[in-house]
């Protein structure tokens, strides 16, 4: 009774905002639904050209995700991972051109490591990124590599410029750090690389991470390319995106990023304000953009992203996605807070707008709200709506946004499927 009940507040709440009109035409909150159970559809991906093949983890569906039947990858042929190995899927991307679905995982391989540690602090000097290749619709898997980059004697251990596996890091962020195809078939990933101390850093070691402000991390974004080549990945070049620490305390964190219709490439990152350095959260709390105009492979620098007319908004640190719809336009979903945000405070209300492929700023008359603290929230801790997945359906185009709802640093979570009618 209480999930009907907090259905039809959240409903008629969001109903207020759904008919928000821009180039004629609408984006409307169809339905919205709350689960105790996590939805198949999270971080759903489509699998075939022609057909509805979807998978979901370890979950598939061939009817457009009315029904769903549990089917692992078989992983014969594949070499597994050491006992002690840990391989977290975090991400697909489905090449409609090759036929080839691809999952990318974050890895980490130190003995050392509880298993029973769901974020060890090791990770941030021992993650590293593997990925594997399908070609039956994510059936099977061809191949199982970690991603190093072409040529100049890289390897598993230095798979990156200034990447020592051990020493530090580079991983995948949340799930709106999504692989996109571009145009021309270069496939584009989207991480983040911690920063090893350098000479000029006299108050660290040579043993310790660069973190200039005292935050719980700090990192840079890297945009990793890629080509086919028999059905494995050829990586030919990483690009780094380096915020300003005085600027973003926890450097930039979780690219999203996109195609335009310009063939630009748009990356949205999760910034911070908070360290030790501005303990009293003064710096303002952005999301910031870089955009590429060569495929991804050099990067503007880093600015803090606005509306279309130019004004600010605040946004806490946390993830976002952007998602081009079939229709060509772009989306832009995350949390906008009406005040200054204090860190990863607070992820909440979540939003979604478009944005202007021609400014690449988000359309301020755009933004319609789909969830917020309600009432009924009261009393269940801090509420975390930051970890979304999105999906287009096939069939009816309209989107498919799944979160879960978390309360007071994950003790206790539900499920939230919006859909969105675009037309």
């Amino acid at each position: 009774m209480k999930t009907v009940i907090n259905c039809i507040i959240i409903l008629g709440y969001v109903l207020m905002f759904q008919q928000k009109v821009y180039g004629q035409q609408k984006v409307k909150i169809v339905d919205y639904k709350i689960s105790a159970k996590q939805p198949e559809f999270y971080n759903a991906i489509y699998t075939s050209t022609k057909g509805n093949d979807l998978r979901s983890r370890n979950l598939i569906s061939a009817d457009n995700g009315l029904s769903w039947i549990e089917k692992a990858t078989n992983t014969k042929g594949i070499a597994l991972p050491p006992k002690y190995g840990r391989r977290v899927p975090v991400t697909s991307v489905y090449d409609t051109n090759q036929n080839l679905f691809v999952t990318f995982f974050n890895a980490l391989d130190n003995p050392n490591v509880s298993s029973k540690i769901a974020e060890p602090k090791e990770a941030l000097k021992d993650y590293y990124i593997r990925y594997r290749v399908s070609n039956d619709n994510g059936k099977s898997w061809l191949s199982d590599e970690p991603i190093v980059i072409q040529g100049n004697n890289y390897s598993g251990k230095n798979p990156l410029p200034l990447v020592t596996v051990g020493e530090n890091a580079y991983y995948l962020g949340d799930t709106g750090s999504r692989a996109i195809i571009t145009s021309n078939g270069t496939i584009l990933l989207p991480a983040q690389k911690t920063v090893k101390a350098s000479q000029k850093d006299n108050k660290l070691n040579k043993n310790q991470l660069y973190n200039p402000n005292g935050g719980y991390t700090y990192t840079e974004a890297i945009i990793l390319q890629g080509s086919w080549e028999n059905q494995k990945i050829i990586w030919k070049n990483v690009s780094a995106i380096k915020g300003d620490p005085n600027k973003t305390t926890r450097g930039l964190i979780e690219p999203t990023i996109v195609e335009l219709s310009n063939g630009y490439i748009l990356s949205i990152m999760r910034g911070s304000n908070g360290g030790d350095k501005d303990k009293s959260f003064l710096l303002p709390s952005y999301k910031w953009m870089s955009y590429s105009s060569d495929n991804g492979k050099a990067w503007s620098q880093p600015e803090p992203w606005t509306y279309n007319d130019g004004t600010n908004f605040y946004s806490p640190s946390s993830m976002s996605i952007l998602y081009k719809h079939t229709n060509g336009r772009v989306f832009w979903i995350g949390n906008i807070n009406e005040n200054n945000s204090k860190g990863a405070q607070n992820r909440y209300p979540l939003v979604i707008g478009e944005v202007d492929q021609k400014s690449m700023k988000l359309i301020k008359s755009s933004v319609i709200l789909l969830d917020d603290l309600k009432t009924t929230d009261k009393g269940k801790g801090e509420l975390d709506l930051g970890h979304v997945t999105i999906i287009e359906d096939k069939n009816t185009k309209e989107l498919i946004i799944v979160y879960p709802r978390i309360f007071g640093n994950s003790k206790q979570r539900e499920w939230a499927t919006i859909r969105l009618s675009v037309k």
